[in-house]
Parts: structure tokens; sequence; C-alpha cells
């Protein structure tokens, strides 16, 4: 598991994560600026989240398909500076973003 204050820069330089989540691996550049790659944290709740239908959607169906149910089934923790709603919704667009990229990629 990641944990929600795991640094982006940590989860791009661990063996663990190369080796088990290569996806995620190859999505970390474009998650996030570069100045927040390198200083913040990944998650976007107050806990560790994994959604398998989420990933299956993603190998089986489509990223859009994949945002769908992430919006459905996500409910991140307001804070001072953004809605659970826009957390939501920003949640969802990187996950479309680093999908489209990696398509294009591959």
């Amino acid at each position: 598991m990641i944990g929600a204050l795991t640094r982006h820069a940590a989860l791009a330089n661990d063996p663990l994560v190369a080796a088990h989540a290569p996806l995620l691996l190859q999505a970390l550049p474009y998650v996030a600026h570069a100045a927040i790659r390198n200083r913040g944290p990944f998650g976007v709740a107050d806990r560790p989240l994994r959604f398998a239908e989420v990933e299956r959607a993603l190998a089986e169906e489509s990223a859009e398909a994949a945002a769908a149910k992430l919006a459905r089934l996500l409910d991140p923790p307001a804070d001072l500076y953004h809605s659970a709603a826009t957390k939501r919704h920003l949640t969802c667009v990187l996950l479309r973003r680093a999908a489209d990229r990696l398509r294009v990629a591959a």
C-alpha cells in the first residue's frame, strides 16, 4: 500500500513500485507540476486508497469508464484549500490525462 503522505519523488525511486505497479511508475511524470512532484504528497485522501474496480476499468474498458467509477467511489476529505467535489474532479481529470498520455506513449 502507498500511504497518503508518500512523496511523488519517493514513489518514482522505489523498486517495489517499479516491480509491482509499473503503470503507476509510468504515470508519475504526468501527475501534478514538477515542483509538487518533488515536494508534495501523492495522496488525495487521509488514508491509502486502491480501487480494484477502477483498475479493471483502466485495463479492460477506457479511461473515461475508469474516471466515472472513480468519481462514484472516491470520497476525499475537504480541506482549507479544496472541497471534496473539487478534489474528486481533479483526481478524475488527472486519471484521464495520465491514461491518455500513456496510451500515446505506448
